[in-house]
């Protein structure tokens, strides 16, 4: 006998299918035929139908022809896929027309509902099982779902159609909100000027409806409206925009938002310094002088400026006080740094009951937080230093310096006090 030869009585008493090769041998196996289906043997020889194992890989094999089927099939009420080479598909499978998505379980059987894949979520139609895509209702609640990929859409604004603007919750719900409104070229407006609270966040709304994005001066203060967030009011926290850090308080508004010195030195700011104790002369703080949009020139002014506030203010050892109360070298410098907001550990309560900060002149030339400059490149608003002595630089060798108890606050040349021995830059 040779090829196929039907109906012979097998081992099991049941008719069955047998294929005999050119040499009259019995076939046991995946044999392929001319078309690229297949049919297979087993070890008795007897042809199979139904699902057939080899090895990793599942066929199905036709009852009525016994060849191998492929691409969509229903198979006991249920849905399968065999790919081109009849091989059964598990997992995701992408279709070509629309880029849908079905998935097939471990059995094989289309499944239909709700999948997630890693942070991704999908919805797979009962009816198609595929998975769906724009605005859906499932069980009575309103989804939305990515155009192009089908995934899930959370926390995000969506598109409902006619203008609506619905928000997708952390779980996809979505819901209408009517204080915002897609434009004709589907972008996202408010329908009024001015702060607006979204979600439990905060955005603003400018003139002509769209959402302000980056930096926004408002009432006196600055904020972030974090653009990765589709302007979202950045609050409570310190991020890095622009390369330099920015401290945000609970109500969104910024330290800092123009001139800013480097990391490493000490941060200006708009805000003013926190006191040192609760009360008394050495509660003192000068307010801060600068705006958040100050440049470097309007730090150095401010500093100066408050140096000439104390002119004749009397010189009192380990005072840091407020001007006509009392300050030494260092602790003018200290109130002058409060100006342009800077804060460093020299403040006048430390200053007057700590024993380290009784030579804040010689800390203060010692601080790398100040940069270190060569006495010939002094600028205004350097500091330059002496034995024991601290003198803020006004320009042409003139400096404004509390000198001693004798004299005060006083203006003089940056020669007077004797040999310099350093110098260091507050604004770099």
């Amino acid at each position: 006998m040779r090829y196929i030869q039907n109906g012979l009585i097998g081992r099991d008493g049941k008719k069955h299918d047998y294929y005999f090769n050119g040499l009259g041998q019995m076939f046991t196996g995946l044999l392929k035929w001319g078309a690229g289906d297949y049919s297979y043997y087993d070890s008795n020889g007897a042809a199979s139908s139904g699902f057939v194992h080899v090895g990793t890989t599942v066929y199905y094999m036709s009852p009525s022809t016994l060849h191998s089927l492929r691409y969509s099939q229903v198979i006991g009420g249920k849905h399968y896929y065999f790919d081109s080479k009849y091989r059964m598909v598990k997992g995701w499978l992408t279709w070509g027309s629309d880029k849908s998505r079905s998935f097939y379980g471990d059995d094989g059987a289309a499944v239909s509902g709700w999948k997630t894949d890693g942070n991704a979520k999908y919805y797979i139609s009962p009816t198609t099982l595929h998975t769906v895509r724009g605005l859906q209702t499932i069980q009575g609640k309103k989804y939305y779902f990515n155009t192009v990929n089908t995934i899930l859409i959370v926390n995000n604004w969506v598109n409902m159609g006619g203008g609506t603007a619905g928000w997708a919750a952390s779980d996809g719900v979505v819901t209408v909100n009517t204080a915002v409104k897609y434009d004709s070229q589907g972008i996202l407006r408010g329908t009024k000027a001015g702060w607006l609270t979204l979600n439990s966040k905060q955005y603003f709304i400018n003139k002509d409806l769209s959402f302000a994005i980056g930096w926004l001066s408002n009432g006196g203060y600055w904020y972030y409206l974090d653009p990765a967030s589709g302007g979202a009011m950045v609050s409570g926290t310190t991020v890095t925009i622009d390369g330099y850090k920015r401290v945000f308080d609970n109500k969104g508004r910024c330290s800092k938002v123009g001139y800013q010195n480097p990391s490493n030195y000490y941060q200006v700011s708009s805000w003013t310094a926190p006191k040192s104790c609760a009360s008394g002369i050495f509660s003192y703080v000068t307010p801060s002088m600068i705006s958040a949009d100050a440049s470097r020139t309007d730090c150095i002014e401010a500093f100066i400026k408050r140096a000439y506030d104390y002119l004749d203010t009397p010189y009192v050892w380990d005072y840091a006080c407020a001007p006509g109360v009392g300050v030494d070298c260092s602790g003018l410098v200290t109130q002058c740094l409060y100006a342009a907001g800077v804060v460093t550990p020299y403040t006048p309560y430390a200053h007057y009951h700590d024993p380290w900060q009784d030579h804040n002149a010689e800390n203060m030339r010692a601080d790398n937080k100040f940069k270190k400059i060569s006495f010939s490149s002094r600028n205004r608003g350097d500091l330059i230093f002496y034995s024991g002595h601290v003198a803020i630089y006004l320009g042409n060798d003139r400096i404004i310096h509390a000198l001693s108890p004798s004299q005060g606050v006083l203006i003089s040349s940056v020669y007077s006090p004797g040999a310099v021995t350093g110098c260091s830059r507050v604004f770099v």
